[in-house]
């Protein structure tokens, strides 16, 4: 998949390892629905790193169509500051006298849901 071999001392080298290994398995999974385009995606040799992903998602749409949406949601930034201060004022509402006990990754998992609860 990679046709480069970093040095060892790459930042890339933990990640290229993690994305060869994810190929491997995808390609073991049952060949059903999302594994399909899953296992597709993971076929797909990477985009250089000085690529622009969003250019890169706009070819494939018809092979990736549920990937694409994913990769929209999550690949572009906002273009306000209204997003963040919704997810700040949601944690104070959280995090009260009341609730001052509870553990950082359990308030960092009821935001994550309630943000992306539909």
């Amino acid at each position: 998949m990679v046709t480069t071999q970093p040095n060892k001392s790459s930042l890339w080298t933990k990640s290229d390892a993690k994305v060869e290994k994810i190929a491997l398995v995808s390609s073991t999974h049952p060949s059903t629905g999302p594994y399909i385009e899953i296992r597709r995606y993971m076929e797909e040799s990477p985009i250089p790193r000085e690529g622009d992903p969003l250019d890169w998602w706009e070819k494939p749409a018809a092979l990736f169509p549920k990937l694409q949406e994913q990769a929209k949601m999550f690949l572009c930034s906002p273009t306000s500051s209204v997003p963040s201060e919704r997810l700040f004022s949601k944690a104070g509402e959280l995090v009260s006298k009341r609730r001052s006990c509870l553990k950082d990754k359990n308030v960092i998992m009821i935001l994550f849901l309630n943000k992306n609860m539909k």
